[in-house]
């Protein structure tokens, strides 16, 4: 594994933990963080790439068909507010 991969993998563990944390011990709806996430997200890509790149990013972040790789437990704690 490149030193880059590794640091990638140890960033996401890292936010990961923290939004597992958000979710299950401060009971913030998913849903929140998610969106959270996100404006984070493009805030970092507007402000760093080009207009261009920006709106690839964009679209290829829409067409990516992501599969669900959590447990559905995280979504079943919500369902009860």
């Amino acid at each position: 594994m490149t030193k880059n991969l590794k640091k990638a993998d140890e960033v996401y563990l890292e936010l990961r933990e923290h939004v597992l944390k958000l979710i299950e011990q401060k009971e913030v709806p998913f849903e929140m963080v998610a969106a959270s996430l996100m404006d984070i997200a493009q805030r970092l890509y507007k402000t760093n790439l080009s207009e261009t790149d920006y709106k690839n990013i964009m679209k290829e972040a829409y067409d990516t068909n992501v599969k669900k790789k959590w447990p559905r437990v995280i979504i079943k704690l919500q369902q009860n507010y």
